[in-house]
C-alpha cells in the first residue's frame, strides 16, 4: 500500500501537471474569454495556497472549506461568463453578491498567506473608499456607487480581480514559470547561468545584469510573433471581403 507521503506527493504531482497542460492549452486554443481563463487559473491556483502547507484540525477543514468554495465560484463564473457579461458589471440578485463577496474575501486571504498583511491591508483600504467615499468631504470624496455595480465590477466584469494583474498572471507568468521549471530540470538552466556568469560576471551587478538584454529579446519576439498574426489576421479579412465584392 502507497504511504500516505507518496499519495501525497503523487496528488500534488497531478495537480501541477493539469496546471500546465491547461496553461499550454490556452496558448493553442486561440482566443478564449477573459471571463473563462482568468477564473479557471484562479481555481488553479486556489489548492496550492491552503492545502499546499501541511495543517491540521480545524484549521485545516477552514482551509477546505474555502478550497471548494472559491473553487465552486470560480467555476461559476467561468460557466455563467456569456451571461455575466450581458449584465455589464451589475449583480442581478443576492446569490451573485454573495458570490461576488465571497471572491473578494478569498482572494484577500490568498494574497495575506502569501505575502503577508500590507498588501491585504492596502486593498481593503482602497475598497472601503470605493464604497464609503462618498462621506469623505472636499476633492478627495466621490459621488458613490451601489453595491451591486461596485461587487459586480469587481468580480464578474473584466476588471477587478479578473483584470489586468490577472491577465498577465495567465498568458506571461505561468508560461514563464513552466518554461523556467523546464529548464531548472535539466542541465539547460545551470547552461543559461554559465553564460550570464561569462557574460556579466565581473561586473558590479554580477550575472543579474544580463536578464535585462535577455528579457528584452524574448519579448521582442514574442511582440514579433503577436504583430505577424496581426498581419496574416488582417490580410485574411481583407481576401474574405474582396470575395464578397461584384
Amino acid at each position: 500500500m502507497m504511504p500516505i507521503k507518496h499519495f501525497r506527493r503523487a496528488v500534488w504531482v497531478g495537480f501541477g501537471a493539469l496546471s500546465v497542460v491547461f496553461h499550454l492549452w490556452l496558448i493553442f486554443s486561440g482566443l478564449v474569454p477573459n471571463l473563462v481563463s482568468r477564473p479557471l487559473h484562479m481555481a488553479l491556483v486556489i489548492p496550492w495556497i491552503f492545502l499546499y502547507k501541511v495543517s491540521s484540525g480545524i484549521q485545516r477543514l477552514c482551509d477546505w472549506g474555502i478550497v471548494i468554495i472559491g473553487v465552486s465560484a470560480c467555476l461559476w463564473i467561468a460557466i455563467n461568463h456569456q451571461q455575466l457579461l450581458d449584465q455589464y458589471g451589475f449583480l442581478a440578485t443576492s446569490f451573485q453578491t454573495v458570490i461576488a463577496t465571497t471572491l473578494l474575501l478569498i482572494v484577500l486571504e490568498m494574497a495575506r498567506r502569501s505575502i503577508g498583511w500590507p498588501l491585504p491591508v492596502l486593498a481593503v483600504m482602497a475598497l472601503l473608499y470605493g464604497l464609503l467615499g462618498q462621506h469623505v468631504p472636499g476633492e478627495f470624496g466621490h459621488p458613490g456607487t451601489p453595491l451591486a455595480s461596485f461587487l459586480g465590477t469587481m468580480t464578474i466584469a473584466e476588471g477587478g480581480i479578473w483584470g489586468t494583474l490577472t491577465g498577465v498572471s495567465v498568458s506571461i507568468v505561468a508560461i514563464f514559470v513552466i518554461f523556467g521549471a523546464v529548464l531548472n530540470a535539466g542541465e539547460a538552466g545551470a547552461g543559461f547561468m554559465n553564460v550570464a556568469a561569462a557574460a556579466a560576471g565581473r561586473l558590479r551587478g554580477g550575472g543579474c545584469q544580463s536578464f535585462g538584454p535577455i528579457i528584452g529579446i524574448i519579448w521582442f519576439h514574442i511582440r514579433l510573433g503577436i504583430s505577424q498574426c496581426c498581419i496574416d489576421r488582417h490580410r485574411d479579412t481583407a481576401v474574405n471581403d474582396e470575395a464578397w465584392l461584384p
